[in-house]
């Protein structure tokens, strides 16, 4: 993730905000620019692939279903981190290995319980 951009102030915005930012300038303004070896872009083949080693593949196909649009007003908004973080947070979540964590009612513990004849002797005892 990062930009490019020519415009400084822009530069300066995306630099203190802690995005990798590159500033695009004309090469006379940078008589002391070292260039090594100029590259072609890198090119996405037919299936939205993008092969970088033999063995490394990353997939530039956009998400289906694509993610949900989660803050649409200005960015210097506090609810933008706060709907940004919510958003993250339910993706990173690590799938329930004992079923879901929603509250449950006495009722439907009570009708377990009683489902199971040697666990609820061995309650009692």
């Amino acid at each position: 993730i990062g930009a490019f951009t020519e415009d400084e102030e822009t530069l300066h915005f995306l630099f203190h905000a802690g995005i990798p930012v590159w500033w695009v300038r004309p090469a006379k303004l940078s008589p002391n620019a070292r260039i090594d070896k100029a590259l072609s872009f890198l090119c996405v083949n037919s299936n939205e692939e993008l092969h970088l080693r033999p063995n490394t593949i990353i997939n530039c196909a956009d998400k289906d279903p694509p993610h949900p649009i989660i803050f649409t007003r200005l960015c210097g908004k506090p609810e933008r981190y706060i709907k940004m973080g919510n958003f993250l947070r339910r993706q990173m979540q690590y799938p329930l290995l004992l079923g879901s964590d929603q509250p449950r009612s006495r009722e439907s513990l009570h009708r377990t319980v009683q489902s199971f004849p040697a666990t609820t002797a061995k309650l009692q005892r």
